[in-house]
């Protein structure tokens, strides 16, 4: 994977925070959860750290890693299948909007060239409550 530079970074980003619900305006006021489908496991995560090290957040306090064993569901409704990339908020507020942004917006970046081919087919998101 090609190394992210955070001015090459910025320069390919727009980015507009998509509102699920009311509380959304005020606060992010529930832990998430994002389902990924793609077999890069590795440099989705290295991509989500570059991310969170631009913005000065370490990764490592505020999400955690999974990869689903079997197909199922998390949460109330968010499927996945067997071998899909699971990430977890480690608790309530802990990931920043702007990160969550980027990460539902994964299947879109992971097509500009200076990010390279994370092979992403679907990322989606839900709170957890």
């Amino acid at each position: 994977m090609k190394e992210l530079h955070c001015s090459q970074f910025l320069k390919l980003l727009e980015i507009m925070i998509k509102i699920q619900s009311f509380s959304d305006i005020i606060t992010n006021s529930s832990s998430e959860v994002f389902v990924i489908s793609t077999d890069k496991h590795a440099e989705v995560a290295e991509f989500i750290k570059n991310v969170c090290d631009l913005f000065g957040v370490d990764m490592d306090e505020i999400m955690e890693f999974d990869s689903a064993t079997e197909t199922g569901r998390v949460g109330y409704n968010l499927k996945h299948k067997k071998g899909d990339l699971i990430i977890y908020s480690t608790g309530d507020n802990t990931i920043p909007g702007v990160i969550m942004q980027i990460i539902e917006d994964l299947d879109w970046y992971s097509y500009l060239p200076n990010i390279g081919p994370l092979n992403i087919k679907n990322v989606t998101r839900e709170h957890l409550g």
